[in-house]
């Protein structure tokens, strides 16, 4: 008798515990909730205003200090859901709220079936608890997007508060990870963010989603454990206000599948996908653009493209094959820098990219899903900077990084928010502080609309050189960022002492493409003869905006120095400016490092030179020179040490001039 007792009561013990760890779910039944302004109904009778009912209704006005003096006196309806189970909503309501407040282990659905709230004062819905799931891609509460519906929300935003303590930024804002299902449409319209998640996951399985927001359309806010997950439906996400990313995560991001266009704000540094721990596409068709951009996944099982435009766009971008064959069109409604997609129809192949054109085939919000015909527009090409052609050591290292270690900012440019800003910092060269209006580009190097300075220039900075600069778009499973995108005309450098098997071709070509530095004649540039005071004062000039003209005395260099003395990059003390005199190093090092302290650049890393066999020599006027500058990589030894005393060549100029303009750009950049 014990043992069949034992064996009836074991399975049914387990079961017991099971049923206890399962949230609590509807029992195969809908509770209906049609919204009117005239009155609420559950389930055909007027909605209770009991708080211990399953739905009840409230009045709340809010009253943080962001409600307008217009909007102050509003007063919302909530409509409260406190227990499991799937509420069909439908109806349209001003100055309403649905709220979920239910238990921590009840999973809640609620299913949008011709709904249109609008509140004013705060999110539409909100969603202080439910069942919270440890794994990405699950959800205590679903919005499913009932077939054939429209559905809109629009919400706005409220502050913590000593009754809620938590800050609300969504016109739709869940404190529990939240799942959007079903195949109706949904317009959410916020003031502030879209859909917010604030702790944990969203996940987007199907629907079509429109989403306009002033600030991130979709946000996952949890730092480093929120995790945006997008399986499948199409999603439109812009953000339309002066900042916002398209889509943020200050966890993870993953594409699966579905339709994603997601476009920042054009008026800041602001991506279309971005997120704090890497964003991986395995499929689906996506497109992100803004003015910056957050590196793709490596981890990522669909190919992705990347393009940095020299200036940014609002035309057609057309992808074709060597066939010449679409595989990808987007109209831009807006102008971008910054653009990257991906498709299931891109191949580790050969492509050719184009802009505007004629295009037919039929169109959702700028994407062309079926392409019958394309007249093709200006071919575009691309070249980066980061091609090392043998550059010899003396010149500049690595990449245009910049320095390890803490930094402060230029003025007006305040670090990302959680970055705390280093005491102390750099010493400014008395006399040498930039003015106001911050830096004067040269002509030809203007930043896009609604971008800082030096944000067209994009990771690598400067333009590129016809060595680099090709048609082909050569995309494979490691390399899909293809930086300095434009149809202007590949220049080709007129002299003929600079071949492209030269180490110095790269950066004179930059350096000359930008209008810092011309040739002795028209053909010729003589890399190897020496550098004067006059010459680099009037490159320095020309890199901050000045024009040069000659003087009734025939000076061509007065304007430069004048300049140069007055913002105190000459003068200084230590040596004396002898305008047709060859520079030494330590007077070039001199003059470069108070130009960028003028240009606001940040150098607060210092070398103290001890691992050059002359680092001694260098002179007192020069000395914290020469250690921010081999600290931030612009300069480097060589087998003699640093030769302070030598003169420098005019091909080692341009390439510490363009070294010295991609590290101002990537300042204002970052």
């Amino acid at each position: 008798m014990y043992n069949t007792l034992k064996k009836l009561i074991g399975p049914v013990f387990i079961l017991c515990i099971t049923a206890l760890m399962i949230p609590a779910a509807a029992a195969g039944s809908e509770t209906s909730i049609v919204l009117s302004d005239s009155g609420v109904t559950v389930n055909g009778e007027a909605v209770s205003e009991n708080n211990s009912s399953a739905v009840y209704m409230s009045k709340k006005t809010e009253t943080h200090e962001d409600i307008t003096e217009e909007l102050k006196d509003v007063e919302n309806t909530v409509i409260t859901i406190t227990e499991a189970g799937t509420y069909r909503i439908s109806g349209s309501m001003t100055d309403a709220q649905i709220a979920v407040e239910a238990g921590e282990n009840d999973s809640v659905e609620l299913i949008l079936d011709g709904v249109d709230i609008t509140c004013r004062t705060a999110p539409a819905i909100l969603v202080y608890s439910a069942y919270e799931p440890a794994e990405a891609g699950n959800a205590g509460v679903t919005l499913t997007l009932a077939d054939g519906s429209e559905n809109t929300l629009t919400g706005s935003h409220t502050l913590a508060t000593e009754e809620d303590e938590i800050k609300h930024d969504g016109a739709v804002s869940s404190n529990v990870s939240l799942a959007i299902d079903g195949s109706g449409l949904l317009n959410i319209i916020g003031d502030t963010e879209g859909i917010e998640v604030k702790y944990k996951h969203l996940t987007v399985n199907d629907g079509t989603i429109h989403i306009e927001s002033r600030d991130d359309p979709l946000n996952g806010s949890e730092d480093y454990v929120a995790h945006i997950m997008i399986n499948g439906g199409y999603l439109y996400c812009h953000a339309v206000g002066d900042e916002g990313d398209g889509i943020d995560s200050n966890g993870y991001m993953t594409i699966n599948g579905g339709t994603v266009i997601a476009l920042a704000s054009t008026q800041s540094m602001d991506s279309g996908l971005d997120s704090e721990l890497g964003t991986t596409i395995n499929g689906g068709t996506v497109i992100g653009a803004g003015n910056m951009f957050d590196e793709l996944s490596a981890g990522s099982q669909q190919l992705y493209m990347f393009l940095q435009f020299t200036e940014a766009t609002d035309d057609l971008i057309c992808v074709t094959d060597t066939n010449n064959e679409p595989v990808f069109a987007y109209d831009f409604p807006f102008s971008y820098s910054y653009i990257s997609f991906s498709s299931p129809q891109l191949a580790e192949e050969t492509y050719y990219v184009y802009i505007g054109g004629t295009i037919q085939g039929d169109e959702q919000d700028g994407l062309y899903i079926d392409i019958s015909s394309y007249s093709a527009g200006a071919q575009l090409h691309h070249g980066g900077t980061s091609v090392n052609n043998g550059r010899p050591e003396g010149m500049m290292g690595g990449g245009m990084q910049r320095p390890e270690g803490d930094m402060n900012f230029p003025e007006g440019m305040e670090p990302p928010e959680g970055t705390a800003r280093p005491d102390g910092g750099m010493n400014i060269p008395m006399g040498t502080a930039r003015p106001d209006g911050g830096m004067n580009f040269p002509e030809g190097m203007e930043p896009p609309d609604g971008m800082m300075g030096g944000g067209m220039r994009g990771p690598q900075g400067m333009s590129s050189s016809s060595e680099t600069e090709t048609y082909e778009f050569v995309l494979t499973s490691e390399s899909g960022s293809f930086t300095n995108v434009s149809s202007a005309e590949i220049a080709v450098l007129p002299f003929e002492d600079v071949t492209q098997d030269a180490w110095f071709y790269d950066v004179v070509a930059e350096a000359y493409d930008a209008g810092l530095i011309v040739g002795k004649t028209d053909t010729l540039f003589m890399p190897e003869d020496t550098v004067t005071a006059a010459e680099l004062i009037t490159m320095l000039y020309r890199a901050d905006g000045g024009e040069t003209a000659e003087t009734s005395d025939g000076s061509w260099y007065a304007a430069a120095q004048a300049w140069g003395e007055e913002s105190s990059i000459i003068g200084g003390g230590g040596w004396s400016f002898a305008a047709e005199s060859a520079l030494t190093r330590e007077q070039m090092m001199d003059m470069m490092y108070r130009f960028l302290t003028y240009e606001n650049v940040p150098l607060s890393n210092t070398d103290d030179l001890s691992a050059y066999a002359d680092g001694s020599k260098v002179s007192d006027y020069a000395r914290e020179a020469a250690e921010k500058l081999i600290a931030a990589g612009i300069i480097e030894g060589d087998e003699a040490g640093l030769r302070p005393s030598d003169t420098l060549t005019r091909a080692e100029t341009a390439a510490i001039l363009v070294r010295a303009l991609n590290m101002i750009s990537s300042a204002y950049i970052g």
